[in-house]
């Protein structure tokens, strides 16, 4: 054996080198498992409803789109589990409401000679209503001029 393995003087160098091992040995069996990283919720988006306007043409099949700005300003109301919201019918026919979880209900109080396609009569004379389900953010309703 070469004689420098065997000097007194190395003991304290291989003292640290065995030491230096072990260290990083039982680091790598003791290391924690990696927390999965959650992301972030996602902001949800506002939930826009657009009525579009038909008109009832023969046979009651409907026609062309009819300008919705007769709508403009009608009276709307959100019911949630939670909380309800007054709203109006803005430009367009589009209602802009803030995002909610759960079941949405839709309740437009339409002026005479409006009425709802596939809704159900509201609380109110003359407010058509439908049921939305829970997670939708760009919701169509069809509203019928006449008949």
């Amino acid at each position: 054996m070469p004689e420098w393995i065997t000097n007194r003087f190395m003991a304290p160098v291989y003292a640290l080198l065995i030491s230096f091992g072990t260290a990083l040995v039982l680091g790598a069996v003791m290391a924690p498992d990696p927390t999965p990283v959650e992301p972030e919720p996602a902001t949800p988006a506002a939930l826009t409803i657009r009525l579009v306007a038909r008109q009832p043409a023969e046979k009651g099949l409907p026609d062309d789109d009819v300008p919705v700005t007769e709508l403009q300003g009608s009276q709307v109301r959100l019911y949630r589990a939670a909380s309800d919201a007054k709203l109006a019918v803005g430009k367009d026919g589009v209602i802009t409401a803030e995002p909610g979880t759960g079941p949405l209900t839709v309740c437009v109080s339409l002026p005479r000679g409006w009425r709802g396609a596939e809704s159900v009569q509201g609380a109110a004379p003359g407010s058509s209503c439908w049921d939305l389900p829970a997670g939708q953010g760009d919701v169509t309703l069809v509203v019928v001029k006449g008949g």
